[in-house]
C-alpha cells in the first residue's frame, strides 16, 4: 500500500520488518510500524510530561530531580520543546512511517546533548548527581530510537 493523506494510513509496506520477543512466556511479533508506536507512546508519556510538568510546575519539576534554579525563560523553552514533541508523537502513533523524522530529531538532539554537554562535564569531574537520571532516561531513548527508526526511509531519495 501507498502512503495517502496527511497521516498516511497504510503505509507502505517495505518497513514490515518482523522481530519475535518474548513477553511473559508468550512469542510477540513486532513489526517496524509497532516498534515505532512503541517509541511514540514513550515520547509522548516521557517528553510530553515531562515537558508539561515544567511548563505548569517548574519549582517541582526542579525540586523532584533535585535541580538548582533555573531561568525560567531557558527552562520554559525547553518545556515547551519537550510537549512539542510529545503533541508530535500522537500524529506518529497514527502514521509511524511518516512521522518517523520527529524520532530522528530527538535521536539527535540527545545525542548531541550527550556528546557536547554530558561528556565534556563527567571528564571535567563536574557531572551533577541531578544528571544521572536525565543521562540515563536519555541513553533509552538513544538506544530505541535507533533500533526503531527507518533510516532506509528517513534517507531515501524519494519520500512519499
Amino acid at each position: 500500500m501507498s502512503d495517502s493523506g496527511f497521516f498516511g494510513q497504510g503505509e507502505d509496506k517495505n518497513f514490515e520488518h518482523d522481530i519475535k520477543i518474548k513477553v511473559g512466556g508468550v512469542m510477540v511479533e513486532l513489526t517496524q510500524t509497532g516498534k515505532l508506536r512503541i517509541m511514540y507512546g514513550y515520547t509522548f508519556l516521557g517528553a510530553g510530561g515531562f515537558g508539561l510538568g515544567i511548563i505548569m510546575n517548574p519549582d517541582l519539576i526542579q525540586s523532584l530531580l533535585k535541580m538548582p534554579d533555573q531561568d525560567p525563560v531557558i527552562f520554559g523553552i525547553t518545556g515547551a520543546v519537550y510537549l512539542a514533541f510529545g503533541f508530535l508523537s500522537i500524529f506518529g502513533l497514527i502514521s509511524p512511517i511518516k512521522f518517523s523524522p520527529v524520532l530522528f530529531l530527538q535521536l539527535i538532539y540527545k545525542s548531541l546533548w550527550l556528546a557536547g554537554v554530558i561528556a565534556p562535564m563527567f571528564l571535567k569531574g563536574q557531572f551533577p548527581f541531578y544528571a544521572v537520571l536525565i543521562t540515563i532516561i536519555f541513553l533509552t531513548y538513544i538506544i530505541g530510537d535507533l533500533i526503531t527508526l527507518p533510516f532506509n526511509y528517513l534517507f531515501s531519495k524519494s519520500n512519499h
